[in-house]
């Protein structure tokens, strides 16, 4: 959903320098208790643990590239106004009737690579400050995690903890991930929506006062079927028609012509959402000015 949230970012950014925000909620219909009658596939659960064991290395390389590239105007643009504080633990929305947590996965570091590439390829376009968000519905929700959160943590430094873990998926996450992953009829039960909202400045000129708030607020919402098999094929599948008809259209064998490029780069000026929507496959994407 990258080249989503850059032109839901796009949206926002008609003179507005903005602070965009994900929530992702994925809600298994029929089921009150997902964590025991929804399954996730054990490769996605490896990702996570492998994903965890090698935290450290990554922070390692992202800092080693970043002195590399100290010296190089290419991302030298910031994000104007005040950069908001990160949350480190679980907050309520009474908005959206659910606690909110940082969101782990990569989402964010791709989002900021995203924007970076499009302030240097467009000396008009403003980056925003952004931050991934996934919520939980209850306490015992928000309970489980935290004390999967702290097996996890303990478990991932050490090889023998890691086979543990990747030995006994179903034991240390009450079921919910396995190799059999989600059936037939979990997978027709299931939706998701997604909520970005983006607050911003009219002008510049007023990001740029001291204590000022953002007067401009813009609110996305997602929708559509089950997140992992259905609605990610249609966004798979969709993005590399459009990338393919978008060569075809500029006559340029170079859309896609260097290095490791984001989706977010690659398809913002394209008729992607548009594409997404005309399947009639259940995925929906409306814009709402002001808070949701």
């Amino acid at each position: 959903l990258i080249p989503v949230l850059s032109r839901s970012a796009d949206v926002f950014l008609f003179g507005v320098d903005t602070e965009s925000l994900l929530t992702l909620d994925i809600v298994a219909r029929t089921f009150p208790f997902p964590w025991r009658l929804w399954q996730v596939h054990y490769a996605t659960y490896e990702a996570l643990i492998l994903g965890f064991a090698n935290a450290r290395n990554l922070k390692d390389i992202r800092r080693g590239l970043k002195e590399r590239n100290a010296g190089n105007d290419r991302g030298a643009k910031k994000p104007v106004g005040p950069r908001p504080k990160r949350l480190t633990g679980a907050k309520f929305e009474p908005k959206l009737g659910a606690y909110c947590l940082p969101f782990l996965g990569s989402d964010a570091s791709i989002v900021r690579r995203t924007q970076n590439a499009l302030a240097c390829a467009d000396a008009d376009f403003d980056p925003v400050h952004h931050s991934a968000m996934f919520t939980v519905a209850s306490k015992w929700s928000l309970s489980l995690f935290a004390i999967f959160g702290g097996i996890l943590q303990f478990l991932v430094k050490y090889k023998w903890g890691r086979t543990l873990l990747l030995n006994h998926p179903k034991l240390f996450t009450a079921g919910f991930f396995s190799h059999e992953g989600p059936s037939p009829k979990q997978i027709a039960e299931t939706s998701f929506s997604m909520t970005f909202h983006g607050s911003g400045y009219a002008s510049r000129e007023e990001a740029a006062e001291v204590g000022a708030k953002p007067s401009r607020h813009l609110t996305t919402i997602i929708e559509g079927p089950e997140p992992g098999y259905v609605a990610c094929s249609c966004f798979v599948s969709q993005a590399a028609l459009t990338l393919l008809d978008e060569i075809q259209r500029t006559k340029k064998k170079n859309v896609c012509d260097y290095g490791v490029r984001t989706t977010g780069e690659l398809l913002v000026k394209t008729d992607y959402l548009e594409r997404l929507q005309a399947q009639k496959n259940g995925i929906r994407i409306k814009t709402l000015d002001g808070l949701w």
